[in-house]
């Protein structure tokens, strides 16, 4: 058994929550329990999550040139086929649009679409499908 926290923010309100829960871990030599195929609904909410830290993350290293525009391209086109995969059409579009923009050179275009996928991605916004 072992307590924690869980801090979170609130989409909608803007607000961090913070909440109090109790786990209960059950350890098992019994590989067929815990090779389980996770929950649908929480792999696509960590894959979406997922995609919004590269996404931050790319744009922080183009801001400060830590990433070069070849990395910033690859990261995204992995970004891209995540989002396609879990259906959010939009976001994968703009991305399409600030990979265009890194390709032409112009990262200023990229970071400001790229901020604005992170946003619907922490938003939550299903968009497409």
């Amino acid at each position: 058994m072992a307590a924690g926290k869980l801090t979170y923010d609130d989409g909608i309100t803007g607000r961090t929550e913070v909440i109090d829960l109790d786990f209960i871990l059950e350890f098992t030599a019994d590989s067929s329990r815990y090779s389980a195929p996770q929950n649908p609904r929480v792999k696509q909410a960590a894959d979406i999550q997922q995609a919004s830290r590269i996404v931050e993350k790319t744009i922080m290293g183009l801001k400060t040139q830590q990433i070069s525009a070849a990395g910033a391209i690859a990261e995204l086109q992995k970004t891209q086929m995540l989002l396609l995969n879990e259906g959010r059409t939009s976001e994968a579009q703009e991305v399409t649009m600030a990979l265009r923009a890194i390709q032409s050179g112009d990262t200023g275009q990229a970071e400001k679409t790229l901020i604005g996928t992170m946003l619907q991605l922490d938003q939550g916004k299903k968009q497409g499908s």
